[in-house]
């Protein structure tokens, strides 16, 4: 319903059909999470799999200790990754680990430049710690998300 209502530019269809699923966000399945974020962007536009997706994969170094989850992790599309690493709510113990996830995501799934600069967006480099930055960003593998070298030597700069 929600695809149709995205070709037909259907907006407070959309908008019910959105309210609808997050009524029940706690009953939804992995598979119909993972196929919501697979929606057109008009109709993910509203939280209705955010909750879903925060609560089995919020806690992205927990996520990465469990086989099981992390495989969800890198099955997930394009844009439900963004969200999960460009969200305040997920918790990770080092920005280093949104660069991990990031680059695993991208060699998981064949990402194409536009993809990996997309997540290398994700990456807040202030944040990340000095010696992550320095030998393996700034040591090349910055180039797996397309990150600007420019943007490497200033945050290095200014920790």
């Amino acid at each position: 319903m929600l695809r149709l209502a995205d070709r037909l530019l259907a907006e407070s269809c959309m908008h019910a059909a959105a309210e609808a699923l997050a009524a029940d966000a706690a009953a939804l399945e992995w598979e119909t999470v993972t196929a919501l974020c697979c929606l057109p962007a008009g109709c993910v536009d509203s939280p209705t799999y955010q909750p879903l997706l925060e609560a089995e994969l919020g806690d992205l170094d927990g996520a990465w200790l469990d086989p099981a989850r992390s495989q969800w992790l890198l099955q997930l599309p394009l844009t439900a990754v963004r969200g999960l690493l460009s969200c305040n709510r997920t918790l990770t113990g080092s920005e280093a680990t949104i660069f991990y996830t990031a680059v695993m995501w991208a060699e998981r799934n064949g990402a194409s430049r536009a993809e990996r600069r997309a997540l290398g967006e994700c990456v807040r480099l202030p944040h990340v710690p000095s010696t992550y930055l320095d030998t393996v960003i700034g040591g090349g593998a910055r180039m797996l998300l397309e990150i600007d070298p420019w943007d490497v030597s200033c945050a290095l700069t200014y920790i």
